[in-house]
């Protein structure tokens, strides 16, 4: 059964170091361990739960009024959702082919229940968040910055296989083709399907980003060897760095859920796609508009960063930069599977892709982009670009490769 959260919350000051260390396996020290309590304290403080459900990766989520949310608990203004998303550019997602990639039921839906029987849908007026215990974050985590920023840390060894246009932006979407790469271990290794929307690299300008897409690992889940593909967003204010960049919904004044979202970070998205069989994919992606950045998956507005998060560059009107496609993070030598762990010429069934892909111009019009090849280790991860006539694929590309040792 899930533990009352009231009952949660009070243990949160119960749970000793020693104790902890002396029962579980820990990679944080004393004065990290206390960090974590107070991070966890202030993000539950006068939090008022009206109801709490497991997600399909087995995490609790627990249903707190919109006000009560961490970024928004210093403002009088909760963010009223635009207009629903815009439709993909080019394509028609109301009548796919035959045989073509199916869309994932959004996770929460009134109609869902977990297995304890609960419904997965948070009553009007609060909004999904993940809980997080403090014996997860010290076993999880070294310090709280690395659980704060996660594995977009600068300090991380990354690689990619990536798509991007060079153009003005207010962001744009793209349906993202769901796997559920094979890491081992979960702990030290990720493995994303993505978006970016930034900056670039600009001289004199300061790197910024708002980042969606699904990553597995780094983040133990509640099952040993989790490899789950989970939600996310990230931002970066400023080159990556830990104290200017966020994961998720963690940071106070960063992103901010909406009443009736379908989907929680970090929860799990399913089904996932198999080789040769049924592909599964979730459209997501970024919109600036009404001073902030609006994220939307399964065609509903899930939640958004104000635009002021980016006052001190130039992210806060629009971005620069669009990308798409994949990134591994290691923990030691070797590199992790990207998308499926297959190369992009083994093609549709067999290698990850995003599809419909749109960027939104400086108009706030989704529009086919022109993309070129980014970073690429074409030993380990590629990525292919390709334009069609057919209306569930537009713009689209494969991307991926099964990592390896030798990965430059």
């Amino acid at each position: 059964m899930i533990q009352p959260f009231e009952d949660f919350r009070r243990s949160l000051s119960s749970v000793r170091y020693a104790s902890l260390r002396e029962n579980t396996e820990v990679k944080t020290d004393n004065d990290a361990f206390d960090e974590m309590r107070e991070f966890l304290l202030r993000r539950y403080d006068g939090v008022d739960v009206q109801h709490s459900f497991v997600e399909p990766g087995g995490e609790v989520v627990d249903c707190v009024p919109v006000e009560q949310q961490l970024a928004l608990r210093d403002s009088s203004d909760i963010p009223e959702p635009p207009d629903p998303p815009s439709e993909p550019a080019g394509g028609d997602l109301e009548s796919p082919a035959v045989g073509e990639s199916k869309p994932i039921p959004p996770p929460l839906h009134p109609d869902h229940h977990d297995e304890y029987g609960n419904q997965m849908w948070c009553p009007p007026g609060t909004v999904p968040v993940l809980r997080h215990t403090l014996e997860r974050l010290a076993s999880d985590h070294s310090t709280l910055d690395d659980f704060l920023v996660g594995p977009k840390a600068a300090d991380n060894v990354r690689r990619h296989a990536v798509a991007r246009q060079e153009t003005d932006n207010l962001g744009g979407a793209s349906d993202v083709n769901i796997w559920s790469p094979t890491l081992i271990p979960p702990q030290l290794l990720s493995s994303a399907s993505q978006q970016w929307y930034s900056t670039g690299m600009q001289p004199f300008v300061t790197l910024q980003s708002v980042e969606c897409g699904w990553r597995a690992g780094v983040i133990a889940g509640p099952v040993a060897a989790d490899s789950l593909p989970r939600l996310f967003v990230f931002y970066t204010r400023q080159d990556y760095q830990p104290s200017q960049s966020c994961y998720n919904d963690y940071c106070a004044g960063g992103f901010a859920y909406t009443p009736g979202a379908s989907h929680v970070l970090h929860g799990a998205l399913t089904p996932v796609s198999q080789p040769g069989g049924t592909q599964w994919h979730v459209r997501m992606g970024f919109t600036l508009t009404q001073d902030r950045w609006w994220f939307h998956a399964s065609g509903v507005w899930v939640g958004s960063y104000p635009a002021s998060l980016f006052s001190n560059g130039t992210l806060s009107s629009g971005a620069r930069l669009a990308s798409f496609g994949g990134e591994t993070t290691t923990g030691f030598g070797s590199f992790p599977p990207m998308g499926s762990g297959r190369f992009p010429s083994e093609g549709y069934g067999r290698a990850a892709y995003q599809r419909l892909i749109g960027v939104n111009n400086p108009a706030g019009v989704p529009v086919a982009p022109q993309l070129v090849p980014g970073q690429v280790s074409p030993a380990c991860y590629n990525v292919a670009i390709a334009t069609s006539g057919d209306s569930a694929w537009g713009t689209h590309i494969f991307f991926g490769g099964p990592g390896g040792l030798n990965c430059p």
